[in-house]
């Protein structure tokens, strides 16, 4: 790059002191430097012998592999400093290590023949030329964005702000609009409302919005194109790519699980299914068991326990308690970008220990024998307050019989059964005993 000054100096008739005085003269009325929004300025004061006035070349942006060379022609002579004894016929610069050079030019004219002190001076300098040769990389004067990826949970939208851009420029300016290059391939790409078309010039970026369809969602779901401007009007060169994940809301199902008395249940990672198709998903615990005691890795579990390994999550009933829906603890999903799921209930089943032969179950005064049985079972309920009510369920919780008993001993036909798992219930006036049979 050339920038030329086209200036002359021509002495003042207004001097009264020796060495005579001077002015900036040109015909060139734009005296813009190219390099800076500093202009020379027609008129300025220039004293005695020699003439210095100040070039403030802003802040320059080169490839630091090049140099930026002040040069000067005729009686010029440069410095970097202003200091008298460092003028020179060329200075030569270096960009750091950002390519950046920020420094004032003091430009000297050493006069020749000037004209008697107090007197009129007819002699006029003829313009003199400056020339200012820069190696200059001119796009690293242009403002760079960053390629970018942003998440969203499906049903929702994203609002974009500025730092979704990762703007930067060399030069002090800002961020002044995003203008798009590529539209949306998936969703709804809108401006204030609109859909947004190639070359839409972007100047509020809050008001850019994006929407995936319904409930799609994926890695890398959409993308778009653009390209930056900033608020001199300069736009990058290259155009970069934004990128849209839309997130799927983790999910899972209640469940129910069944242990036997006085045995700990181990949940494996079969019981609680996880639906996670973007990232990975653990369970955490949202509410704590309604009884017994449930321990993550031998420690007791709190809200927000973290279970990434369910076979460390492990239920321990109380001794010697049994019963449908025995506790309860609710559990919920979060995701590897922390979505979390609904709540679910994970309920557990305490069905009541029994052994084979014929004195099955003698607790509490209850007995049930055989079991297994084929064709009847014997009830006693010697410790228990006449009458007493028994009901048999099957393994769904129908029930198959309701009968009331009024004798400690009691037989029971089952031979119209099919085979399988079955339940006593007995009720008497203080308390009910829940026993399993089972049915050959």
């Amino acid at each position: 790059m050339l920038t030329v000054i086209n200036c002359s100096f021509v002495a003042d008739s207004a001097s009264s002191s020796g060495g005579g005085i001077y002015r900036i003269s040109s015909s060139n009325t734009d005296l813009q430097i190219i390099l800076s929004d500093t202009a020379l300025v027609n008129n300025a004061v220039i004293l005695n012998d020699t003439v210095v006035f100040n070039y403030n070349i802003g802040v320059v942006n080169i490839d630091p592999a090049d140099s930026l060379v002040i040069s000067t022609t005729g009686e010029f002579m440069v410095s970097s400093t202003g200091v008298s004894s460092d003028y020179y016929d060329s200075l030569v610069f270096k960009g750091d290590s950002k390519a950046l050079i920020i420094e004032t030019i003091y430009i000297r004219y050493v006069a020749g023949d000037f004209g008697v002190a107090g007197n009129k001076v007819n002699n006029t300098i003829a313009d003199t030329t400056v020339e200012v040769t820069v190696s200059l990389d001119v796009n690293a004067t242009l403002p760079i964005s960053a390629n970018n990826t942003v998440l969203i949970t499906e049903g929702t939208h994203y609002v974009f702000q500025a730092s979704d851009y990762a703007f930067e420029s060399l030069l002090p300016n800002t961020l002044a609009a995003v203008i798009i290059y590529a539209t949306e391939t998936e969703g709804d790409l809108e401006y204030n409302g609109t859909d947004v078309k190639e070359g839409d010039r972007i100047t509020d970026i809050n008001l850019l919005q994006y929407a995936p369809y319904g409930e799609e969602y994926g890695l890398d779901y959409t993308d778009f194109y653009y390209k930056v401007q900033d608020n001199e009007g300069y736009v990058s060169d290259d155009y970069y790519v934004m990128t849209i994940h839309v997130n799927d809301i983790p999910r899972s199902d209640s469940i129910t699980v069944t242990t036997t008395e006085n045995t700990d249940y181990t949940f494996s990672s079969s019981d609680i299914t996880i639906t996670n198709d973007v990232g990975s998903a653990i369970v955490v615990i949202s509410t704590l068991e309604t009884a017994g005691d449930l321990e993550y890795d031998g420690t007791d579990v709190t809200v927000g326990t973290e279970c990434d390994d369910l076979s460390k999550l492990v239920f321990k009933p109380e001794e010697n308690q049994s019963g449908d829906g025995y506790a309860s603890f609710g559990v919920k999903l979060v995701d590897s970008y922390g979505e979390e799921s609904e709540d679910y209930i994970v309920t557990i089943n305490v069905e009541p220990e029994y052994e084979s032969g014929i004195d099955l179950m003698e607790r509490n005064g209850i007995t049930v024998y055989p079991n297994p049985a084929v064709d009847h079972v014997v009830l006693c309920v010697e410790d228990m307050s006449l009458p007493v009510s028994m009901s048999l369920k099957d393994i769904t919780g129908k029930t198959v019989t309701i009968k009331e008993y009024h004798e400690k001993e009691n037989t029971i036909d089952v031979s119209g059964l099919a085979s399988g798992v079955y339940f006593i219930e007995i009720s008497g006036s203080e308390e009910t005993v829940v026993r399993k049979i089972i049915k050959e």
